[in-house]
């Protein structure tokens, strides 16, 4: 799980970089913030439904300045275990966009 909070930080780190580059008002933390959670809870929602790895990758437009962003986002979502229920599903997603909003929220406040 280590490995996992590290990943994310670095997705965090990288995300406020290009918002310094290119200067985004500091209000717009929360926007960030809520916007990779939600980016999250899509890729997770992926992983746990079966989506290949290869597709979402793919669906990537790797000119973007977020496209390593997404691309680690997507590889750490894929390190996590695929669950057959439901409810584990379900908790998997939740967990996977928590992880990646608090670890935003958290860099915003140092």
């Amino acid at each position: 799980m280590k490995k996992v909070m590290k990943k994310v930080i670095c997705v965090v780190l990288f995300c406020f970089i290009i918002l310094s580059a290119s200067s985004v008002q500091a209000k717009n933390w929360l926007d960030l913030c809520n916007a990779l959670g939600n980016a999250a809870e899509e890729v997770m929602k992926g992983r746990q439904t079966g989506v290949p790895m290869q597709s979402m990758i793919g669906a990537l437009d790797m000119n973007s300045p977020l496209s390593k962003v997404f691309l680690t986002m997507i590889t750490t979502a894929y390190e996590q275990p695929r669950f057959s229920t439901t409810k584990y599903q379900q908790a998997a997603i939740k967990d996977f966009k928590d992880s990646i909003f608090l670890a935003c929220v958290k860099e915003h406040s140092k």
